[in-house]
């Protein structure tokens, strides 16, 4: 199992975050950079679930719900984020 602290920089859709975030125990990002990746809302949940983070780079990205199988709004993507001071 895994444990994420620091920084996760996942900037390349060849690399699919859902195949760490199977293997992840904990996770204590202060900064989570995402690029062109389709995740559970779990899985998000998980990688945020600290609340520590501070830096938050979100492009290209889409959070499927996982009840209503939709794409997650910015804002109930950010409401799990309450630490944020910086968001591109």
């Amino acid at each position: 199992m895994l444990q994420l602290n620091g920084r996760l920089n996942v900037c390349d859709a060849k690399i699919d975050v859902n195949l760490l975030l199977s293997h992840l125990h904990s996770c204590h990002l202060k900064d989570l950079r995402l690029v062109d990746q389709t995740i559970s809302e779990n899985d998000f949940i998980k990688l945020v679930s600290s609340k520590t983070i501070q830096k938050f780079i979100f492009c290209r990205n889409t959070v499927i719900n996982d009840k209503e199988k939709r794409s997650m709004k910015m804002e109930e993507i950010l409401k799990h984020l309450p630490n944020v001071e910086k968001f591109e």
